[in-house]
């Protein structure tokens, strides 16, 4: 029987695991295509490899999470003229999903709200190239 718990999911960025995600977690953007066609006059089909493998990858986490201040840090040390890039892995330990990217950047600071309940930071980092593989359990 196949299991899923997103405490066997794993995300490490830069050399720390980021810990503290909120209920909708992580999720994954493709910017490409992958595959389009053409269409030739005489019905003629062609596929087009779209070269584009960037991505966003959006990190949920809660406000309270230390996670935040990894991040932060990592972003304001890029901003002042430190490095920008850092790897980027994502990995399911129950099955064979693995998503990675050598050259992810934090985009920007997260909008961010303070109310009656803990809140949630929308963590967007921008990947030049990620490659992944989105496997079962």
């Amino acid at each position: 029987m196949a299991l899923h718990s997103i405490k066997d999911f794993s995300i490490i960025y830069g050399a720390t695991e980021i810990t503290g995600l909120a209920e909708d977690g992580v999720s994954i953007a493709f910017n490409g295509e992958g595959y389009t066609q053409t269409i030739g006059a005489q019905g003629e089909v062609s596929l087009n490899l779209d070269a584009n493998e960037s991505a966003t990858v959006t990190i949920n986490l809660l406000s309270t999470s230390q996670s935040n201040d990894y991040l932060s840090n990592l972003y304001q040390l890029g901003r002042n003229g430190g490095t920008k890039e850092y790897p980027l892995v994502l990995r399911d330990h129950n099955g064979n999903t693995l998503y990675t990217s050598s050259n992810a950047v934090i985009k920007r600071i997260p909008d961010t709200t303070r109310g009656k309940e803990t809140g949630t930071n929308p963590w967007e980092i921008i990947c030049g190239r990620l490659v992944g593989y989105e496997g079962g359990n």
